[in-house]
C-alpha cells in the first residue's frame, strides 16, 4: 500500500502537515521573508511600561538584505528583531551574532572620544506551534480576539559593550557589558513574516548629541511591535497621501519657529550655518518648495532677516542664500512638476521676473563665493581658504549655479578647478561592480564599473562616506552643466566624469543604506541622515537617475520619512537641530532639486 506524503509550499517555504498545533521538530524550514524592494511593513510600537503607543515603525524590503539603520544604541533592538537566519534551521538550532556597531575612521573616533559598541549574542528558534498573538504580546489584540496561526518563536540574547583602538586593534574598553538586549520574533512560517516581536533593553543607552560628544544614560526600555494588516506600497500610488500630509504638517510647524526678528533657526552655530543665516534660508527654500508663496510674511521677514545681516559669512549661508533666491522667482508648488522642468525654462522664468534688488544682492554674494575657492578647485568655511573640504565645495557650487540662472556670469574656471579638485580626491582600490541603473525616462543601462568613493576633507579622514558620494556626484553634474553651456566640455571631461559618476553610483548600491548612510558611524552620528537623505535626492535628480541597482531611491526615502515626523509636524533631530533636519526632510519630499542641462549620448530627456 502507497502513502500519499502532502507538502505544502508556499513563498518558496516549505512546511510540512501539523500535528496537534506543532511542526515536527525534525523538519528545517526556511524562515527568509520574501518582503519585495517596492513594499514595506508597517509596525505599530508599543511601549510595554506605559502601556501606550510609542510610534510607528515602517521596515522596507531592502532592509531585510542590507541592514535596519541605526542613529543610537536605542534604534539597534529593530536590527536584531528582524535579521533572520540566511539558512534552513530547526527548533532548537542557534545562529551566532557578532558585530562592531558605530565604528567609524579609528583616528577620527579618538580624536572625539564616541566609542563604537560591539554586540555578542546568538538567536535560537525555539519552537514551531499554532499560537495567538495576543495570547503572547499584551498589544496585539486591543480588545479583538485573534486567531491562532503557525508560527515560529525565535528568542536572541545579546550583550553590548563599548570598544576602543589600541595599537591598531579594537579592545573592550570596560570589564563586563554594559547594556543587554533580549528580543522573541514571532515569524509567519507560510511567508516568513514577522507578524510580531518584543524587545527588552536594559543597562547603558547611548545618544550621539553632535557632531562631538554623546551622552549615556541607564535604560530599561520594553517594547512591542504589531505588524498591521497588509503592506504598504512603495510608489506615488502608496505614499502620495502620506507625503502631501507630511508636507503639510512639516511646514506649518516650520513657520511657526520663525522668531521675531525673522530668523528660522534651532540658535548658535551648527555644522557651518552661521547664527541662523544660513538655517533661515534653508528653511525660506524648503517652505518655496513646498508650496509656501514668496509673498507669505513669514518668507518675506526671512529674507528681510537674512539680507540686514552684516556678520562674517560662511560657504553654507552664502550657497544657500542662493538658492533660496532662485527658489523664490521658481517656486515648484507640486513635486510631480519636475517632470516638465528643465534649465531653459528654468532660466527664462527667473529672467521674466526677478527683482534688482535679488540680483544685486546674488551678484554680491556669488563675487564672495568665487573669491573664496582655493587654487585647488575647493572651498572651505569662511574666506580664509584654508581646511576646505568637499561638503563646503558642494554648497558652493550649487550656490553659483544658482547664481548662474539669476543672470550672474560665473567663470568657466572656477567650475573647471572644482572639477579638477572632485576628480582628485576620488578614492578607489579598483574593484569593479556590476551595476545597473534605471533613468528618469524609464530606460535601464547597466556597466560594470569600477567603484569611486570620497571622503570629507582629503586627505586628513580617510573614510568614505556616502554623504560626501552623493557630494562628489551633484558637485560633477552642476560642473558638467555650465561647461556644456559655455562651450568648454570636452570628451576627455566627459570620459573621466563619466567613469567617476558610475563609480560613485556602484558604491552607493553596494554599501546601500538608506536609514542611516553609511557608514554607520558614531562620528557620523549615522551618517547624518537627514542631511545625507537630501544629498541622496540633489544627485538622483541632476543625474536624472529612478532607481540606483534595486533600489527606488525616492520612495524608499520618502517611506522612512514620513514615518520619522513628529505629531506636531517636525522631525525628531539625532543631532538636536529640528528645524535643519525638519527642512532637509521637507527638501527631500518635494524632490526640491531642479534638473540640469547635461550633455549626454543617450536619447533620455
Amino acid at each position: 500500500m502507497r502513502v500519499l506524503v502532502v507538502v505544502t509550499v508556499l513563498a518558496g517555504v516549505a512546511v510540512c502537515p501539523a500535528q496537534d498545533g506543532k511542526q515536527d521538530p525534525k523538519r528545517e524550514i526556511d524562515l527568509t521573508w520574501k518582503l519585495s524592494h517596492d513594499k514595506a511593513a508597517l509596525y505599530d510600537v508599543w511601549d510595554v511600561a506605559r502601556k501606550s503607543r510609542r510610534g510607528e515603525f515602517w521596515l522596507l524590503g531592502c532592509e531585510l538584505e542590507t541592514r535596519v539603520g541605526a542613529m543610537d544604541s536605542t534604534d539597534l533592538p529593530y536590527r536584531f528583531v528582524f535579521r533572520l537566519p540566511k539558512r534552513t534551521v530547526r527548533v532548537g538550532d542557534k545562529w551566532d551574532a557578532l558585530e562592531l556597531a558605530f565604528a567609524d575612521d579609528p583616528k577620527q573616533l579618538d580624536s572625539s572620544g564616541i566609542q563604537p559598541i560591539q554586540v555578542v549574542g546568538a538567536w535560537r528558534l525555539k519552537s514551531i506551534k499554532d499560537t495567538r498573538l495576543d495570547e503572547v504580546l499584551r498589544s496585539a489584540a486591543r480588545g479583538v480576539r485573534l486567531e491562532p496561526q503557525l508560527l515560529a518563536e525565535v528568542q536572541g540574547q545579546f550583550n553590548l559593550t563599548r570598544y576602543r583602538q589600541q595599537d591598531g586593534k579594537w579592545v573592550a574598553a570596560e570589564s563586563k557589558p554594559s547594556a543587554n538586549l533580549s528580543t522573541t520574533a514571532y515569524v509567519r512560517v507560510s511567508d516568513g513574516a514577522v507578524i510580531g516581536a518584543r524587545w527588552q533593553w536594559s543597562g547603558r543607552s547611548e545618544t550621539y548629541r553632535d557632531l562631538f560628544s554623546s551622552a549615556s544614560a541607564k535604560s530599561e526600555d520594553i517594547c512591542e511591535l504589531t505588524l498591521r494588516d497588509g503592506f504598504k506600497e512603495l510608489s506615488k500610488t502608496g505614499l502620495k497621501e502620506r507625503i502631501d500630509s507630511a508636507v503639510r504638517n512639516g511646514v506649518k510647524w516650520l513657520k511657526s519657529q520663525q522668531a521675531r526678528d525673522g530668523k528660522i533657526s534651532d540658535g548658535g552655530n551648527y555644522g557651518g550655518l552661521c547664527a541662523g543665516t544660513g538655517s533661515t534660508s534653508l528653511c525660506v527654500l524648503a517652505l518655496l518648495h513646498s508650496g509656501v508663496s514668496p509673498d507669505d510674511p513669514v518668507v518675506k521677514a526671512a529674507f528681510a532677516s537674512v539680507a540686514a545681516f552684516k556678520g562674517q559669512q560662511q560657504t553654507y549661508d552664502v550657497g544657500i542664500l542662493l538658492m533660496a533666491l532662485e527658489a523664490k522667482y521658481l517656486p515648484m508648488e507640486k513635486w510631480e512638476e519636475i517632470e516638465q522642468i528643465t534649465e531653459e525654462k528654468a532660466r527664462e522664468a527667473i529672467s521674466a521676473k526677478v527683482s534688482k534688488e535679488d540680483k544685486a544682492l546674488a551678484e554680491s554674494n556669488a563675487r564672495w563665493l568665487m573669491t573664496t575657492q582655493a587654487a585647488n578647485g575647493a572651498f572651505g568655511y569662511w574666506d580664509s581658504k584654508e581646511s576646505v573640504n568637499l561638503s563646503n565645495t558642494q554648497y558652493a557650487l550649487l550656490g553659483l549655479k544658482s547664481a548662474s540662472r539669476l543672470g550672474i556670469s560665473v567663470p568657466d574656471s572656477v567650475w573647471k578647478r572644482a572639477l579638477h579638485f572632485i576628480d582628485g580626491a576620488a578614492q578607489s582600490d579598483g574593484a569593479k561592480y556590476t551595476l545597473q541603473i534605471v533613468h528618469r525616462s524609464g530606460k535601464p543601462e547597466e556597466r560594470n564599473a569600477v567603484i569611486y568613493g570620497w571622503q570629507y576633507l582629503p586627505p586628513t579622514w580617510t573614510e568614505v562616506t556616502g554623504t560626501m558620494v552623493v557630494a562628489a556626484l551633484s558637485s560633477m553634474a552642476v560642473c558638467r552643466s555650465e561647461l556644456a553651456r559655455q562651450g568648454e566640455w570636452s570628451e576627455v571631461q566627459a570620459r573621466r566624469t563619466e567613469e567617476l559618476t558610475w563609480g560613485g553610483l556602484a558604491w552607493l548600491d553596494k554599501f546601500h543604506a538608506i536609514r542611516s548612510g553609511s557608514p554607520e558611524g558614531a562620528w557620523h552620528l549615522a551618517a547624518m541622515p537627514y542631511f545625507y537623505l537630501h544629498g541622496l535626492e540633489r544627485a538622483g535628480i541632476l543625474l536624472e537617475v529612478q532607481r540606483i541597482g534595486q533600489h527606488d531611491w525616492y520612495f524608499e526615502g520618502a517611506a522612512v520619512l514620513v514615518s520619522w515626523q513628529a505629531e506636531d509636524g517636525h522631525w525628531p533631530s539625532p543631532q538636536r537641530v529640528p528645524v535643519i533636519d525638519s527642512a532637509l526632510a521637507l527638501l527631500f519630499l518635494k524632490r526640491a532639486t531642479l534638473p540640469v542641462q547635461t550633455p549626454t549620448s543617450r536619447k533620455d530627456p
